[in-house]
């Protein structure tokens, strides 16, 4: 749920600006680890005075057999250690689903 603020404010010409503040969530799904390279994107949104007061939330694609929680942690301390405040989710999916969607994904980000 998306919710706008309206605020007015003054430039120093004394002209009044109406300022749009959005509250709510910026969700991000990160399926391939690249080192945090698309964590970047909704941080730079949240420096916008627009943005600010959205939460981020990560979502991450796991398989049934991977340690759910151990991921949580490490996702946890990663974005610790590029100081990103946001909520951390793993997502178990089938493994026939998340095999053939993530290697083709993966398949076409390698270089050729």
């Amino acid at each position: 749920m998306i919710e706008f603020d309206l605020a007015l404010s003054f430039t120093a010409a004394r002209q009044p600006v109406v300022v749009v503040q959005i509250s709510g969530f910026i969700d991000v799904w990160w399926i391939v680890h690249d080192g945090g390279l698309l964590m970047l994107l909704p941080f730079l949104l949240r420096q916008h005075r627009t943005w600010r007061h959205c939460k981020m939330r990560l979502f991450t694609v796991a398989q049934l057999e991977d340690n759910s929680i151990q991921m949580k942690k490490d996702l946890k301390t990663s974005l610790y250690n590029l100081r990103i405040d946001a909520e951390v989710e793993v997502v178990e999916m089938v493994r026939l689903f998340f095999k053939s969607r993530v290697s083709h994904f993966a398949q076409q980000l390698e270089p050729h």
